[in-house]
């Protein structure tokens, strides 16, 4: 694939007004990272069937403040289902400002992949309503422009069919402390750990507040993460009363 698809100008225009009411009021617009997605076609590659495009507001350090970073990808079809690939990360208005390593340790990939899938396994809900276009009164329905219509709702429709099947083979994840598989909270404590040993040679605790701007989560959901993990054994525990960050007896464990 040689290109990322293109973000229509509309919804640029969007991100840039929710990006500039952010920075004034967040609570003003939708929780972040605001996702779109959409039907996507790569004539080299039959497995690609939707792209992703978002924003996120990110800090490139802990002193700067956030600016809007747009993220582009393709979803594409695999034995598990759908996965995030070829993803593209670049400031949203403008391209002078360059992209740092914290910037895309902190794009929620797994965030985007996810509420995309979500998304796209509703498609089959509304395939048949994409076929469903009369002809205008007094329009002659077999006119040239009806029957490419037609043929285009067709397409469509086989593709929301087929997407929408391939999106189901992942199962949901349900929302809730225990709602989420043992591997992502595996995944959690791989990534706190990760992010403990680069604070501390910048001189910084504040471990959860940064996961929780990485993963584009409350900093509460967060800390209900970290406690599970520890629950699990994927963290070590707590000791008196004060936050530990070493790995727990199961961390490299895998489930039989």
């Amino acid at each position: 694939m040689d290109s990322l698809p293109p973000v229509p100008s509309d919804l640029r225009r969007i991100f840039e007004v929710r990006a500039e009411k952010y920075v004034n009021a967040p609570a003003s617009v939708p929780a972040l990272p605001w996702i779109y997605s959409f039907e996507f076609d790569d004539p080299e590659d039959a497995a690609v069937l939707a792209s992703v495009v978002a924003v996120h507001m990110i800090a490139s350090t802990a002193s700067s403040r956030t600016e809007p970073w747009l993220i582009r990808g393709v979803l594409r079809a695999s034995n598990g289902g759908l996965v995030l690939s070829l993803i593209s990360v670049e400031h949203l208005s403008d391209p002078a400002i360059e992209v740092t390593g914290v910037v895309l340790h902190r794009v929620p990939v797994a965030r985007l992949r996810d509420f995309a899938t979500s998304y796209l396994a509703m498609a089959s809900d509304f395939a048949d309503v994409l076929a469903m276009r009369r002809a205008p009164e007094g329009v002659d329905p077999d006119t040239p422009w009806l029957v490419k219509q037609g043929e285009q709702d067709a397409a469509r429709k086989q593709w929301a069919r087929r997407v929408a099947r391939q999106a189901k083979q992942v199962v949901p994840l349900q929302r809730g402390r225990k709602g989420y598989p043992v591997d992502h909270y595996r995944r959690i404590a791989l990534l706190t750990l990760t992010i403990y040993e680069e604070l501390k040679r910048e001189g910084r605790r504040d471990v959860v507040k940064e996961l929780a701007a990485r993963e584009g989560v409350p900093y509460q959901t967060v800390r209900d993460w970290i406690r599970r993990a520890r629950e699990l054994g994927f963290l070590g525990p707590t000791q008196r009363g004060r936050s530990q960050w070493a790995a727990g007896p199961n961390l490299q464990r895998k489930e039989e």
